[in-house]
């Protein structure tokens, strides 16, 4: 053990300071260093690959939102596209919603910044559930499109699954994380 460690140094392993004399007390510390060019600029590292437009925060909302437009043309404004396939004007009609409202929750994500974890899957299993009530419990679906409700009763298992799986793993993510 060195001279300078006092009685506290058998237990923590480290010296104790030294003492303040008369003439350290007097001596001025050095002055700090003039800033240059470039002061106040913390260096990030590496420069890595410029991003991408698909890390922009606005992409995918922005995507979701043209394709809901796409859809809704075709299923809500288009009469020649709902007279020829009605059976697809009514799917773009589902499914064009869906996309609305998650590119507006996207649109707040980006703009706030907050993340809604349970709004792919709520929205999810909103848009199962509107699929099951047409291939099983919508009277007026079933006689119009005989031949669709198999797929329609498909499609409802598939999105009912895909959003308890999204959110049992969102849920597992925010529990790892509390603990």
């Amino acid at each position: 053990m060195s001279e300078d460690a006092g009685p506290g140094a058998e237990r923590t392993g480290q010296p104790r300071p030294a003492e303040e004399t008369p003439a350290t007390a007097a001596r001025p510390s050095p002055p700090p260093p003039a800033p240059g060019p470039g002061a106040g600029v913390e260096e990030e590292g590496p420069a890595g690959p410029p991003p991408t437009p698909f890390e922009n925060p606005w992409f995918l909302p922005v995507m979701l939102l043209l394709l809901a437009f796409y859809l809704g043309y075709d299923g809500f404004l288009n009469p020649d596209f709902a007279a020829e396939h009605p059976e697809d004007a009514y799917w773009n009609r589902q499914v064009g919603v869906y996309f609305l409202l998650w590119a507006l929750g996207g649109f707040f994500e980006a703009a706030t910044g907050r993340f809604l974890p349970y709004l792919f899957p709520s929205l999810t299993a909103l848009l199962g559930a509107w699929f099951a009530w047409d291939g099983y419990g919508n009277p007026a679906f079933s006689a119009r499109y005989p031949e669709m409700l198999p797929y329609y009763r498909a499609i409802a298992w598939i999105l009912l699954a895909v959003s308890l799986v999204s959110a049992a793993r969102h849920a597992l993510r925010r529990r790892r994380e509390r603990s």
